[in-house]
């Protein structure tokens, strides 16, 4: 069994006290005026008391349309223990930030046995500017919270593979997937993620079929649920006109067009994470039809996944890197719409981790091929991206700050 080093731990301890002092600024904020007065329930003062009752209400409720329980649950702990202190929220929001870092460095690393791979990725996760608007916005918990149990639901899972206690650790880990779901539907991909890691690591067996089984249909559960509380519970469509203007084929063709942008422009975001916004405006009018730009993102990004199955003739790392990224990011992509922002920063918080991947994997196979006095631009590059990613993350918490200020 690898143990780690000494400066091993103490790098994991610099990252990890580095990203706390990025997003220190906003323990001192305030709530955000975005969204967090109608989320947290500021201003009317809806959270419950902390009792059975009150968590049966909540896993019967939903919240502006979306069903997060567990995040509910989770304001309504604060609420009763502190009271609407921001200080609190803001600083919980961090620790699950700092959790959900720790369970990515101990995914990779259980799969890789490499560190400095699992750290490369880990750090990228850590810093991206892209983590300020899910750790700074109060309402984007759910984001946080769900990212925990999903990242804790797969550790459980692949902690199978030493045919240990097998039984138990698939129990934890649908248990986990369940409360991730309960903290935010986009959860419902992990099933898709946890066939992927079987196919990168060789354990992909016909026996798991039943295993898979149990994961799908808590997925299906939830995809049901999730349109049956958005479309037909907050906006009350009582009327076949109404239900066919969001369902109809010409809507569903023009947001299918839209996700392939979509997801191009992440790609963007993650090379060039700068002019970040906190709600993009829409790329378009909606009632005409979509540019050219838009219209030729199909083929690019279609491109880009024959390129990925390609390369499966000599490796699997692009592969599962890209698909890691399009399977997770697929729920937030609003071909059928469920947020009103067509792209936002939070949802690339779990994606990213396939083209982190990716990067981390290219990285280490340099500086295992390289000579010595060859890793040392290697390792300079990885310092100035550390760098440069920190600086931007922090300047985009202060962001995040000086917004809050504005709160009423």
């Amino acid at each position: 069994m690898y143990t780690l080093k000494k400066y091993q731990i103490f790098l994991l301890f610099f990252l990890i006290a580095v990203t706390f002092l990025v997003f220190i600024p906003m323990i001192n904020a305030n709530f955000s005026p975005l969204d967090d007065g109608r989320m947290l329930k500021v201003n009317n003062k809806a959270l419950p008391d902390i009792s059975l009752k009150s968590i049966i209400i909540i896993f019967k409720s939903y919240n502006e349309g979306l069903y997060h329980p567990m995040t509910t649950i989770s304001y309504t702990i604060e609420k009763n223990l502190f009271g609407f202190v921001p200080e609190i929220f803001h600083f919980d929001n961090i620790l699950l930030h700092i959790s959900n870092i720790i369970l990515v460095f101990l995914i990779f690393f259980k799969l890789s046995k490499s560190f400095w791979l699992s750290f490369i990725i880990t750090s990228l996760f850590a810093i991206h500017p892209t983590r300020a608007e899910v750790v700074c916005w109060v309402s984007a918990r759910k984001d946080l919270l769900y990212t925990f149990f999903y990242l804790l639901s797969i550790l459980l899972y692949i902690k199978m593979y030493d045919h240990k206690k097998a039984t138990i650790y698939i129990t934890l880990s649908v248990i986990m997937f369940l409360f991730s779901c309960f903290s935010k539907a986009m959860a419902i991909t992990l099933p898709f993620v946890l066939i992927l890691i079987d196919f990168y690591t060789n354990n992909f067996k016909k026996q798991k079929v039943k295993i898979y089984f149990i994961y799908i249909l808590i997925t299906f559960i939830f995809i049901i649920a999730t349109i049956q509380t958005h479309y037909f519970t907050k906006y009350h469509f009582t009327e076949i006109n109404n239900i066919d203007f969001i369902f109809n084929f010409f809507n569903l063709t023009i947001n299918f067009i839209n996700a392939h942008f979509n997801i191009l422009f992440y790609l963007e975001k993650l090379i060039l994470p700068i002019n970040l916004q906190c709600a993009y405006p829409y790329l378009y009018n909606k009632s005409s039809m979509p540019p050219l730009y838009i219209l030729y993102s199909p083929a690019i990004v279609y491109i880009l996944i024959y390129f990925c199955f390609l390369s499966l003739r000599k490796t699997k790392i692009f592969f599962y890197g890209f698909a890691f990224f399009i399977i997770t990011i697929l729920p937030s992509n609003n071909i059928l719409p469920i947020e009103n922002f067509d792209v936002a920063n939070r949802y690339t918080y779990i994606p990213y981790l396939g083209l982190f991947f990716i990067f981390a994997k290219i990285i280490v196979y340099l500086l295992n091929k390289t000579r010595k006095y060859t890793k040392i631009p290697i390792i300079i590059f990885c310092l100035i991206i550390f760098i440069t990613l920190s600086y931007l993350l922090y300047h985009e918490v202060i962001g995040w700050q000086l917004h809050s200020f504005t709160f009423k």
